[in-house]
């Protein structure tokens, strides 16, 4: 059994908003297939007007404005992600978000508990983990993942045995890796 008494912090929250929705493989692929479909149009759209001519003696600034706009999502979507991200947490509403929390993990459970919330998660309720650098996200459906930060165990020996708890629980299938 582990213990981990923490709460999340603005930045942990951020960090986690941002990965689901910017950073996660799914996301990745669809954000290049949408970019790719906005380089296409703007390319048709720079074809056609170069043969009807309707670009004259402003082709060269129409072709650079296109092809910012083209790039624009990408370039600015995770800033923009980073700044939803921080509206939220900073929402008085969302507040519970941020509560101490008991995490006790078990051979047979995933415990969550603070002032308001109190939920029991057998094993089989995660979708899939991932961990980075600087967190493991057990994820309860697409969006939805109990947060759990490295810096809350007290030790290298307490994350290894959460981490066999991990091993032993979860299916290789829902493991996913993002360093």
């Amino acid at each position: 059994m582990v213990q981990l008494h923490y709460s999340l912090t603005k930045q942990d929250y951020v960090a986690y908003f941002v990965f689901v929705f910017w950073e996660a493989e799914s996301r990745k692929k669809a954000r290049v297939k949408n970019i790719l479909k906005q380089v296409g149009l703007s390319a048709l759209f720079f074809c056609v007007m170069t043969y009807t001519s309707g670009f004259g003696k402003f082709s060269i600034p129409i072709l650079t404005l296109l092809f910012l706009v083209s790039f624009l999502p990408f370039i600015s979507g995770k800033g923009d992600l980073e700044k939803q991200a921080e509206d939220i947490a900073n929402d008085p509403l969302n507040a519970s978000i941020f509560l101490q929390n008991l995490l006790t993990a078990t051979d047979t459970y995933i415990h969550v508990k603070n002032e308001v919330l109190d939920a029991k998660y057998t094993w089989k309720a995660i979708s899939s983990k991932t961990e980075n650098s600087q967190y493991y996200f057990l994820f309860l459906n697409a969006f939805e993942a109990i947060i759990i930060p490295k810096t809350a165990f007290a030790n290298q020996d307490e994350q290894q045995q959460f981490e066999k708890l991990i091993t032993k629980n979860i299916s290789l299938e829902a493991e996913i890796n993002y360093n």
